[in-house]
């Protein structure tokens, strides 16, 4: 039975990858949600401010996702070196 090592890192791998899907789409229902509430405050006939908060919605969630694998990468690129 071995509790320590290396190894625990790589096994929770998958939760970072969890965590993104889970932001991006709580980002674009987030959107949604808060767009269908402005178009129902403004008794607007088209759904516009819906649109609207789904494309914000959409940016936000990928503007997360892009910092989240960036720090991934950077941490992962840290202790090599490029010229070998």
């Amino acid at each position: 039975m071995s509790t320590g090592g290396s190894g625990n890192k790589d096994d929770l791998g998958w939760i970072r990858y969890m965590v993104v899907g889970t932001e991006l789409a709580f980002s674009v229902l987030a959107g949604l949600f808060l767009g269908y509430m402005i178009d129902k405050w403004l008794v607007t006939t088209a759904p516009w401010f819906t649109l609207l908060g789904v494309i914000l919605g959409m940016a936000a969630g990928f503007g997360m996702l892009f910092r989240i694998l960036k720090k991934s990468y950077e941490s992962n690129d840290n202790g090599k070196d490029g010229d070998t």
